[in-house]
């Protein structure tokens, strides 16, 4: 297994290396045939070469995985990045990996995408140990017992010549339901992919435990009628980390038969989602978080700001830019869209905030010009410190309350 870690934006030429692996000409083969399938969003073609956009997080293509991890603080090396990635990740709850201790995690040599493969055999295996959900299935068979509803148009056609069999429809008692198919599919996908031997072997054990089911091809379209009852609640963390595993595996790629894995986020989103959580855990009768309220705009459109702020009777919109500014100074576009902001949702004032980069210092509230209503609007820039002391910074939400306030 070699492991290549990259920054967003970055871009990496056939025959560069990183550290100790180096990216081979088959890898840019492999992700070349992927691209045409996200349309350029995890990175863009160069020649010879591939650059990275603002999609972190990590993919697999044959024995190479490739970490893409955020970065806004130059003096902040990979380490601490992927680190701080995982916690977020962990904090937006979309990588749930309470169970491993921070300590430990920091000491393992394995990649984003194997703490997934980790987590789903971990999920599965407390399904197995729990008992797995079993469900009445309609089977048709041609068999020598005339078990369940015959069905006579094919008892004449398939037995005409042997009396001794029946041709019957019926329902059988077993575990070949739509949830353990999808649990089954992703343990395929995990089979097809190059693991380390801890993982290979702790994936055939949970296979040799799992029951013999009749599978279909699983697909994007089970997950849309997909219903958990409430007898199979607990089968929601393994059916979720199932249904990425399904939907961003790309089998024997037209470069060869180098399967592709890509489990990608848009940092943009993951930012504003950070900052809306810190946030909403300070919510008490006079703070009140709200995020992506919509209001109509124009021929049917509306506005939908990241964040708005009830303080006590004031309130304030939150925009998060996840953007490396080199000075303090907002685009024309970022301040335009405050100024409607302020105006739609009779906020007095609105923050732009960005990632803390190249000692930049906030900028106060700033009025705009004054409206014709007679009312003062300000905006104001703030650069929030991700990364504080080598760590995700766990109190970004104070650092703003106290900027606000």
């Amino acid at each position: 297994m070699r492991l290549l870690q990259v920054y967003e934006y970055q871009q990496i030429r056939i025959g560069e290396s990183v550290g100790a692996t180096v990216f081979e000409e088959k890898d840019f083969n492999a992700l070349a045939a992927y691209s045409q399938s996200h349309q350029g969003h995890y990175y863009k073609l160069a020649h010879r070469a591939i650059r990275f956009s603002h999609y972190v997080g990590a993919l697999q293509v044959g024995d190479l995985t490739i970490e893409i991890l955020p970065k806004a603080d130059k003096n902040s090396p990979l380490p601490v990045w992927r680190d701080a990635l995982l916690d977020m990740l962990r904090y937006c709850k979309i990588l749930n990996i309470e169970t491993l201790a921070s300590a430990n995690l920091r000491q393992k040599s394995n990649s984003i995408l194997e703490l997934y493969y980790e987590r789903y055999l971990d999920a599965v295996d407390v399904l197995l140990r729990q008992g797995l959900q079993k469900g009445y299935q309609v089977q048709v068979a041609n068999s020598s017992s005339a078990k369940g509803q015959i069905q006579f148009h094919q008892q004449i056609q398939k037995n005409r010549l042997h009396q001794e069999r029946f041709y019957t429809r019926f329902q059988d008692y077993n575990y070949a339901n739509l949830l353990n198919q999808i649990l089954w599919a992703a343990l395929d996908i995990l089979q097809q992919l190059p693991l380390s031997l801890r993982l290979s072997d702790k994936l055939r054990r949970v296979k040799a435990r799992f029951p013999n089911i009749t599978t279909k091809a699983i697909g994007a379209k089970d997950f849309t009628r997909l219903r958990l009852h409430r007898r199979a609640a607990h089968y929601k963390e393994a059916l979720d980390i199932a249904e990425l595993l399904i939907r961003r595996f790309r089998p024997d790629i037209r470069a060869g038969t180098r399967s592709l894995i890509a489990v990608l986020f848009d940092m943009n989103v993951l930012f504003e989602e950070y900052i809306f959580r810190q946030l909403q855990r300070l919510e008490r009768n006079d703070i009140q978080v709200f995020r992506q309220q919509s209001k109509a705009f124009w021929n049917r459109r509306s506005i939908r700001p990241d964040i708005v702020l009830h303080l006590g009777e004031e309130r304030v919109v939150l925009d998060t830019k996840w953007k490396i500014l080199e000075r303090v100074q907002p685009s024309m576009p970022d301040v335009q869209q405050a100024f409607v902001y302020s105006q739609y949702f009779d906020a007095q004032k609105v923050a732009l905030i960005y990632p803390k980069v190249n000692e930049l210092q906030d900028l106060s509230p700033t009025a705009f010009q004054p409206f014709s209503d007679g009312k003062q609007y300000f905006c104001q820039v703030y650069f929030a410190a991700v990364i504080r002391d080598g760590y995700l910074n766990k109190h970004l939400s104070e650092d703003i309350l106290n900027v606000l306030l």
